[in-house]
């Protein structure tokens, strides 16, 4: 129940006045002065994105069509349709309703979508459970999700030898690896 606050000339009343049980009334309290009023010498900082935004990244929308030959030194986001030859030093994200006739050649990939021709990925490829690829795929890792579909020919490139990696001994024999801290 809201009362009012403006002077109002006091009416007579012919009728008594009926009582009823006393309610807690509301009093609005003053409110202090909106923040825009006072200028604030810092700036306000403004929300994060929900979902991390990756820079320098070439997209094909959903609906559109690409043909032809795409090479990119940027990621590629492909939601719509490509055809074609595609070539990154970066990633390429096929999204779950593209559809991809091409041959691919780039540092990682991840296929949610339909996924067709030959694929040569220099780190990791990624199958994920609403993905389809088929075709013939060169990479040095795999991870296939559940659900995802795989068809046709994989060729695994043989793992990149690093300094830190332990090498065979020249004899043959095998090494024993302890597990400690």
């Amino acid at each position: 129940m809201f009362s009012r606050r403006d002077p109002q000339p006091a009416k007579p009343t012919t009728e008594p006045r009926k009582t009823e049980p006393a309610a807690p009334s509301y009093t609005p309290e003053p409110q202090a002065a909106a923040p825009a009023a006072t200028p604030s010498p810092q700036p306000q900082p403004t929300p994060a994105p929900a979902a991390p935004v990756q820079e320098n990244v070439s997209v094909v929308a959903s609906g559109d069509v690409f043909e032809g030959k795409l090479t990119t030194t940027n990621g590629v986001r492909v939601q719509g349709t490509m055809r074609g030859t595609v070539e990154s030093k970066s990633n390429i994200h096929v999204e779950a309703d593209a559809l991809v006739e091409a041959d691919i050649s780039a540092e990682n990939v991840t296929i949610a979508g339909t996924y067709q021709g030959k694929l040569n990925c220099n780190g990791r490829l990624e199958i994920t459970e609403t993905g389809r690829a088929s075709g013939e795929l060169e990479t040095g890792r795999i991870l296939l999700h559940e659900g995802g579909y795989f068809e046709g020919t994989l060729h695994m490139k043989p793992e990149q030898a690093s300094p830190a990696a332990p090498q065979a001994p020249a004899d043959g024999t095998r090494r024993r690896y302890a597990s400690g801290s």
